[in-house]
């Protein structure tokens, strides 16, 4: 219980510090991706892998039918534990798809946007009202360690969507979230404003 009371502080907090920010939409539904296994346990994860989460609704490949038919009666209950890890009703359906689970196949990571370095986000001053509103969510936790984490977190984020609307990021067409307009040089060489984009999350379908 008293991990279970972290996690929802923890899911707590990153709401409070992005309401109202095009954040808000992507960052906590995909938290539950990080917390299927420890939320269902070693059995369940052993057979199933979280392949994406749309509109709310996280979907779960499963390993065979009969897997599928099982985990189906206790969707119920999966929702509620994923959802109070969370914070809140940040899912609102589970769908589980027999057929088997997808090999994982470990390609080299390739950079798809411009991404800033730890360096240039060190020189980012966060203003003063983003630096109380972080310690304003962190007030509920009482873990030091994990207040701890998530204050380096939300502050990494913070610096990131700034380091971003300093370069004249646009919001994606689907998600809100700031992503980096598409390349056009004909565009810019007419004095067009740029095209913005899906964001890399939307692309890959998880949005």
């Amino acid at each position: 219980m008293k991990k279970m009371r972290g996690l929802t502080s923890a899911g707590g907090a990153v709401d409070g510090f992005f309401q109202g920010q095009e954040l808000a939409k992507i960052l906590r539904p995909h938290l539950a991706k990080a917390r299927w296994a420890e939320v269902v346990g070693p059995q369940v994860a052993g057979v199933t892998q979280v392949s994406a989460v749309r509109d709310g609704v996280l979907v779960v490949r499963v390993k065979n039918s009969v897997w599928a038919n099982e985990l189906t009666l206790l969707k119920d209950d999966m929702l509620r534990r994923l959802n109070s890890a969370l914070g809140g009703r940040v899912l609102s359906d589970i769908h589980f798809q027999a057929g088997g689970l997808a090999k994982e196949v470990k390609k080299p990571v390739k950079p798809v946007v411009e991404a800033p370095t730890e360096a240039e986000l060190a020189k980012i001053v966060l203003p003063k009202d983003v630096r109380e509103r972080i310690e304003t969510a962190l007030v509920g936790i009482t873990d030091e360690l994990l207040s701890a984490r998530m204050r380096r977190t939300m502050s990494h984020a913070a610096r990131t969507q700034e380091w971003r609307k300093r370069r004249h990021w646009l919001p994606c067409p689907r998600c809100g979230g700031l992503t980096s307009p598409t390349p056009n040089t004909a565009l810019e060489a007419a004095g067009e404003p740029p095209v913005p984009r899906l964001c890399p999350l939307c692309r890959a379908g998880v949005g």
